[in-house]
Formats: C-alpha cells, structure tokens, sequence
C-alpha cells in the first residue's frame, strides 16, 4: 500500500486522534486503557514478569533483548529478539505462555527472534551425522559432477528427516 492511499485508512486516523491526545496538543489526555505504559493502565506493561525478566546482550553496536525467566523457565534455551518492537509485542501476549508458546506465536506471525542455550547443555551430534553433513570444498574451477549431484540428494535426505 503506497505510503499515501495509509492516511486514508481508519487505523491511520485512529492512529491520529491518539497521537493528538498523547502529546498534548488536545484538552483531553488519551484514557489510561488506551495505552500500556500509563500510570492507571489496568494491566500496565511496567509491572508485567515478561518485561521484569528482560536481560539485554550487546556484541558491538547490536543488541539482543533475552528473556530470562529463570525458575519459570520450561527448556534448556532462552528465547531473544532483536528489537525493542518486539520486545513490546512479547511483553503484550498473554502472561502464562511458555517460551515454546512465545517462538511458536513470533513464528506464526513471521517475526525474527533467536534461541540462545549454554554450551554445556547440548549434546554432542553422532559422528555419523557430522560426517554424512560436512559439505565438501570446492575451488573456483570445480565442475559440477554426478558425485555432486549425490551429495545433494544425500543432504537433501538428511534434511527431510530432522
């Protein structure tokens, strides 16, 4: 949808009217239920487990926001988004949902997270399949061959069975 024909739409004028209330420039302020981080929200985002148990991870100028739900917590792994956005939208979804519960929504939604696990706590692959998925180097002047067409089947195979 062109950036013009969005301030046509009802969620752009709604979007609006909000905005004039939240800044002020309205005798009005926006009604508490109407946004989360007010003070008399009745399910004010500030005081919810999910934002408490927000941890952030920096690797240079890239921030990952983990939720570390320690004792609550039903797996091995710690789930981690990278934006602030999301962030808010997890915080949103209901309380009790577990950490398969929240990948599974951020998947169906088609949202970018992370599963982050300490190194001790996984297992070893089999030899057999770290040698059966090992994609072997190819030089600049490699010919594609039948051997290669097997491999790919192969991998193909392996792919489909995980």
């Amino acid at each position: 949808m062109p950036l013009n024909n969005f301030f046509k739409t009802l969620i752009s004028k709604l979007c609006a009217v909000f905005l004039k209330l939240f800044t002020g420039r309205s005798d009005n302020p926006p009604e508490s239920d109407l946004w989360d981080l007010s003070l008399d929200n009745r399910q004010m985002l500030c005081f919810t487990k999910c934002l408490s148990s927000i941890r952030i991870l920096k690797h240079g100028a890239d921030s990952l926001y983990m939720f570390d739900l320690g004792d609550l917590s039903t797996v091995l792994w710690k789930l981690a988004v990278p934006s602030v956005l999301t962030v808010l939208y997890v915080c949103c979804l209901p309380e009790g949902m577990s950490e398969k519960e929240l990948a599974w929504e951020l998947v169906q939604n088609g949202i970018r997270f992370h599963t982050l696990q300490h190194c001790d706590t996984l297992d070893s692959a089999p030899e057999e399949k770290l040698t059966a998925t090992m994609v072997p180097m190819r030089l600049s002047g490699h010919i594609f061959n039948k051997g290669d067409h097997e491999f790919y089947e192969k991998q193909c195979q392996l792919l489909f069975f995980l």
